[in-house]
């Protein structure tokens, strides 16, 4: 499995996750074949937003079924990490329910303004690395 995500489509996600701190935000990727088409933002409702995010179930089924309407599937699910690295933490692994998405993070490590984006297989447990193309169009 493969990511391919546009330049503009990785600064959405980048500036959602800067807007949002230091609060984690989320989202969901559309898209097909590993393509990315779409990102769509939606609320991270947890009791504590500063280390985890939830996203809401009705705001999820809405976007889900506007990715479905495009003709467009989920491909990804995405969170930011406001002051750590973008590797899964106990939480994200543990409550992974998406087996077939990519799960991607954007991270600020050390509490820095520079983004770092990686995206992950979470299977049973299991966390395997994703590769992310980021292409200009």
């Amino acid at each position: 499995m493969r990511l391919i995500v546009t330049l503009a489509q990785r600064q959405q996600m980048i500036d959602h996750a800067l807007q949002g701190a230091p609060n984690e935000v989320c989202g969901l990727i559309g898209g097909w074949d590993g393509a990315a088409h779409q990102i769509i933002t939606l609320p991270n409702i947890a009791p504590t937003p500063r280390v985890r995010y939830l996203i809401d179930p009705q705001a999820f089924l809405n976007a889900y079924y506007q990715i479905e309407r495009t003709g467009d599937e989920l491909i990804g699910i995405y969170h930011s990490h406001p002051a750590g690295a973008p590797i899964p933490s106990a939480a994200d692994i543990a409550e992974a329910t998406w087996p077939d998405v990519a799960y991607v993070i954007i991270g600020f490590p050390n509490a820095s303004q520079t983004p770092q984006i990686a995206a992950w297989s979470i299977r049973r447990d299991v966390v395997t690395p994703i590769g992310i193309d980021f292409n200009p169009s």
